[in-house]
């Protein structure tokens, strides 16, 4: 089909010619027990949220608005 086969779409996006066209592997979240795609809220933030994880470090406040995050050295 002569499409160009692209090793790395990390390095493409990051070279001065930019995204490069073609196909190739890119990383994707998903559900280990289903084999489904998923968006990184399901497969991070959801097994919190259902007690199926612990991830002490993470603290999730629902129904709250955030108009600023703090930054200091790297911790948000």
């Amino acid at each position: 089909m002569d499409i160009p086969f692209v090793p790395s779409f990390n390095d493409a996006m990051a070279s001065p010619e930019g995204p490069a066209a073609g196909v190739g592997w890119t990383p994707l979240s998903y559900n280990p027990d289903n084999d489904y795609r998923s968006s990184a809220s399901v497969a991070y933030i959801y097994p919190v949220l259902r007690g199926d994880e612990q991830r002490p470090r993470l603290t999730i406040l629902t129904h709250a608005w955030v108009n600023k995050v703090n930054v200091q050295n790297d911790v948000a």
